[in-house]
């Protein structure tokens, strides 16, 4: 039996241990570097830093992935609600920085809990309006 986490729960534990580390000691170049990891993975998983860490360390290969997902939509907008979080830190806005962040550790931990992925939904929802909308003008 392979008791390594996924994927997926390595890079949600790290988020939201980072985003943690980051607001805490209220760094936000942290919180943007963060951003732009989880940003490049989601725009090309095949060179996510999370993914090229987790196979350094667990030696598992994955395959190229294709076409875009509903967990690529989910990382754009963590990735961008950690960019807004690390332009308030450098405003001096540790409270709008929190909300922001916090966010996103709620919705990761929820995730790496329950599987239940809120962007994972809202990219579905989106989808399916634009089926809907493209076959009400057909």
């Amino acid at each position: 039996m392979d008791h390594r986490p996924s994927l997926e729960h390595f890079q949600q534990s790290n988020m939201i241990a980072l985003t943690l580390i980051g607001l805490a000691l209220q760094v936000p170049v942290l919180l943007m570097c963060l951003a732009v990891a989880i940003l490049l993975g989601a725009i090309s998983p095949a060179h996510s830093p999370f993914r090229w860490l987790y196979s350094k360390i667990t030696g598992i290969q994955f395959p190229k992935p294709s076409g875009f997902d509903a967990s690529q939509f989910a990382q754009l907008l963590g990735s961008a609600f950690l960019l807004s979080a690390s332009v308030a830190l450098f405003s001096q806005n540790f409270l709008l920085a929190v909300v922001l962040g916090g966010m996103v550790v709620i919705l990761a931990l929820i995730n790496l809990t329950t599987g239940f992925c809120l962007g994972c939904q809202i990219y579905y929802h989106l989808k399916l309006q634009t089926y809907r909308l493209r076959q009400s003008r057909q």
